[in-house]
């Protein structure tokens, strides 16, 4: 009996290391070793989220790099305002010349606000998402976990919410700007300063908003790595071990049958004697 229960359990050995070369799991089955079997999967749907993770943080940094590409513009639009303001300021100037400057800051304005309405993530798709047009707040899932979240808000970025926008009302001078005189001129160029500050502060906020998620980039494919390497060790079987493992469970298994088959014979051989 004792023979039967050594090939049994030699038996129920040779199946476990079966299946553990066949899926190539240390632990194919929970009853063989619940924490193990826990811990590896839980790393794994760590690194899951993790590379969820990672995507969505490329596609905010799409985002936003559109959002820079189109506040460059404007600053450079911007740019070409206030040169265009400073040849205005001076007493030399005609009505005629104030005219035909007062239609270039027109242009360069509608320019300005062309750019913040076709910076668009998604442009032309459904649900296209407007950047530049005040209305712009988002929220980023930047990591695996509930509370791993970056919330980021662009202002508005049109011709009147700078003020660079034409004044109707030259007495008013957060009307917009105006080169109708000398005094209007040089108000103007204080208002386009200030745009030209104001855009630049946002460019500045994107750029260490970018800056920091390439570090959560970093932070996240390095622990992915060190997470999946513990995973592999703890939840990964080692096929080579598994597989002489199984020819000395074979071999002893060979060798238990023939120590059983060799007792029967000996069992019948005495059997025999004693009944003759």
């Amino acid at each position: 009996m004792s023979l039967i229960n050594q090939a049994n359990a030699l038996n129920r050995e040779i199946a476990l290391r079966q299946l553990k070369i066949a899926t190539g799991k240390a632990q194919p089955r929970t009853e063989d070793g619940a924490s193990f079997f826990v811990l590896p999967n839980k790393m794994r749907n760590q690194v899951r989220g993790k590379a969820m993770a990672l995507d969505n943080i490329g596609d905010a940094k799409d985002e936003l790099s559109l959002a820079e590409t189109g506040l460059i513009q404007i600053d450079d639009l911007l740019g070409n305002m206030r040169d265009i303001v400073v040849r205005g300021a001076n007493d030399t100037l005609t009505s005629e010349q104030r005219d035909d400057i007062h239609r270039e800051l027109m242009m360069l304005a509608m320019a300005i606000d062309e750019v913040a309405a076709r910076t668009k993530f998604n442009e032309g798709a459904a649900g296209e998402m407007p950047l530049l047009d005040g209305s712009f707040g988002h929220t980023y899932q930047v990591g695996p976990n509930e509370e791993d979240k970056f919330h980021v808000e662009i202002g508005e970025f049109t011709s009147e919410a700078l003020h660079v926008n034409l004044a109707e009302n030259e007495d008013d001078p957060e009307a917009g700007i105006n080169v109708l005189d000398n005094a209007g001129a040089k108000r103007s160029i204080a208002l386009i300063d200030f745009a030209i500050n104001t855009v630049k502060d946002q460019l500045d906020e994107l750029g260490g908003i970018q800056t920091k998620f390439t570090s959560l980039q970093n932070i996240l494919s390095t622990s992915m790595v060190a997470e999946e390497s513990v995973a592999s060790r703890f939840g990964n079987a080692d096929l080579a071990r598994e597989q002489v493992e199984l020819v000395k469970l074979q071999l002893f298994s060979q060798l238990a049958t023939a120590q059983t088959a060799s007792a029967n014979a000996a069992s019948l051989r005495l059997l025999g004697a004693l009944m003759n």
